[in-house]
């Protein structure tokens, strides 16, 4: 006998079943990620919590940084940037300080983007045992912090741990502008200028 248990599965898309039938891009991928976090939950405590945070977070996933009520007077905007070897840089064409200078200057391009000042990174670095015991990392730090120097960003966390083979980073910017202030990609109007930052 057929369990009827079965036949109630959840039809929501994802990107494994969508990718069977086109090609899945990473929009695709962020709507599907935004529509499960948005998705209304039923229990009540759930709910409550949920609608406490809406109240606090004026924007979310599809912009360039989420935005937060931070004082009466203050917005934060939060963004986090991941660069993989071999998808995002060559170990091989990349110096480690530059490298470095990069993973700051990606989530620094999101900040300037939503019209904050970025004030605090976190920085979470995973490298493989080869260059473990290297010069990399130093002179890794070194790139990330004269970027961070020139537009006074503090380093207040992070981690750093051994991967199988490719070097992955992970960087997270907290910037703030003035309540109200942050520059939305849904008000982007026919004649407003675009700046690309080459990050």
């Amino acid at each position: 006998m057929r369990d009827e248990g079965k036949k109630k599965q959840s039809r929501i898309a994802t990107p494994s079943a969508t990718s069977a039938r086109s090609a899945f891009s990473e929009f695709d991928f962020i709507e599907h990620i935004r529509h499960q976090a948005n998705t209304k939950r039923h229990n009540a405590q759930q709910h409550s919590v949920l609608s406490t945070q809406r109240s606090v977070l004026l924007s979310g996933i599809g912009d360039d940084a989420a935005i937060f009520r931070g004082s009466s007077q203050t917005d934060f905007c939060i963004t986090t940037d991941l660069l993989v070897e071999e998808i995002d840089f060559r170990r091989t064409t990349t110096t480690p300080r530059f490298l470095g200078w990069k993973a700051l200057a990606v989530s620094l391009s999101d900040i300037a983007a939503m019209g904050a000042r970025p004030r605090f990174a976190l920085l979470s670095v995973g490298v493989p045992q080869e260059i473990w015991r290297t010069e990399f990392l130093a002179h890794f730090y070194e790139g990330f912090f004269a970027l961070a120097d020139e537009h006074q960003v503090a380093l207040v966390g992070g981690d750093v741990s051994r991967t199988p083979e490719r070097i992955v980073i992970d960087s997270i910017v907290i910037g703030e502008t003035k309540r109200g202030r942050a520059i939305l990609r849904s008000g982007a109007r026919p004649g407003d200028h675009i700046f690309v930052t080459g990050a």
